[in-house]
């Protein structure tokens, strides 16, 4: 007698399976579909997709040159962007924006599809990335001396960056793993019947092993750069360091991989294989009602950066505008002065919204100079380029 399929259609043991594999459906589907073990609705596997991604995320692990030999203190959230120093100084009762895209579903979202979130400076841009002993020794001469910019200040913002990177490319690297963890049989179901869910477990290996890869690479930097702090190798950290005539409403620290320069010339491929990608880095610093962005990237990858570092030494009068561009148009740990963002018109929240926008659908991002009109963000000017390597 045939049995039935989830649709309730009958279906022989011999006959191909629904699921749209080659195989007979004794071979397929035939076990799964007579398991005892129920099969996880959507909402369901939402939630304990959502409860095992939350918990590798805030997996604990110390990103200090020394910590393989034993931290002697308790991980700690610790800030990837200064709370005392970069988040403190763009706060509003104790808070900073975080701005987004909203969902369909979204409540809050603005009329141009933003979602406008407030977050605690005890939570904004924090990771499990350090002990408290480490955190604190490491950074130091960022946290308690004068920003002069000393080489190895430099090199700590850069390390700080790295090291938040490496957690989230590791978390991410992990997804397949904690999908199929959930419980491999009823999702196996799940999926074949499930055309959203099947394509997301066809293509895992496709944003899997990108940023395993990735981790990789970065774990490599960030042993270069603990060397470099150390005095053990020669400084090979290259940067330029703008000083704003004023204080910038933003704080942000990133590090990515450009794939074209600002003005949409093509770069380089995300590589998986044994080469690297050359990768830049983005951050604010802020101290005494003055700001400071400053790019670094590593020597050896000079050459192939220059189009992107030289683009914002040739438009140096709109710089400020270009970089915050392009900070929001590249990475997420980008955090805005709440004020700020409440007195924005509607033309400058649809400004944001088109970086957001790019950001969030890895489109091209060709910047806007010389086209702002009533949706420019006015920003302080650039005051000079206190140092620069190129």
């Amino acid at each position: 007698m045939p049995e039935r399929g989830p649709n309730g259609n009958p279906i022989g043991k011999n006959n191909q399976c629904y699921c749209g594999s080659t195989n007979k459906y004794k071979r397929c589907c035939r076990n799964s579909d007579n398991s005892t073990v129920p099969l996880l609705n959507s909402n369901e596997l939402s939630h304990k997709l959502e409860q095992k991604l939350r918990a590798t995320h805030n997996q604990e692990s110390c990103y200090h040159p020394d910590a393989p030999y034993g931290c002697g203190d308790r991980i700690v959230r610790a800030h990837s962007i200064s709370k005392s120093m970069h988040l403190r100084p763009i706060s509003h009762l104790g808070e900073v924006t975080q701005i987004s895209l909203g969902k369909r579903y979204d409540k809050n979202k603005t009329s141009n599809g933003l979602v406008i979130k407030n977050i605690g400076l005890r939570v904004a841009s924090t990771f499990n990335g350090f002990c408290n002993k480490h955190d604190k020794d490491l950074f130091a001469p960022l946290e308690d001396k004068p920003f002069i910019p000393t080489s190895e200040q430099i090199a700590l913002l850069h390390y700080r960056t790295l090291a938040r990177e490496l957690h989230s490319k590791i978390s991410a690297s992990k997804l397949k793993e904690d999908i199929i963890s959930i419980h491999p049989e009823p999702l196996n179901r799940f999926s074949k019947r499930h055309a959203s869910w099947k394509n997301l477990m066809d293509n895992l290996d496709a944003f899997c092993i990108p940023n395993h890869i990735g981790a990789i690479e970065i774990n490599g930097e960030l042993n270069e750069i603990a060397q470099m702090i150390s005095g053990n190798i020669q400084n090979t950290l290259r940067s330029i360091i703008f000083k704003v005539d004023g204080e910038l409403p933003c704080s942000f620290s990133g590090n990515f991989t450009p794939r074209h320069s600002p003005d949409g010339a093509f770069i380089q491929s995300l590589l998986t294989g044994t080469d690297e990608n050359a990768a830049i880095s983005l951050h604010t610093h802020h101290e005494n009602s003055i700001s400071w962005i400053i790019i670094t990237w590593i020597e050896r990858n000079h050459n192939l950066l220059a189009p992107v570092t030289q683009y914002f030494l040739d438009h140096y009068e709109e710089c400020v505008d270009l970089l915050v561009e392009y900070a929001v148009c590249n990475i997420e740990n980008v955090f805005f002065n709440p004020l700020w963002t409440k007195s924005l018109n509607n033309d400058q929240e649809e400004t944001l919204c088109r970086w957001i926008r790019t950001n969030t659908e890895s489109q091209k991002p060709i910047l806007s100079y010389g086209d702002y009109g009533s949706s420019k963000l006015d920003f302080p000017k650039i005051k000079t380029v206190l140092s620069t390597t190129c």
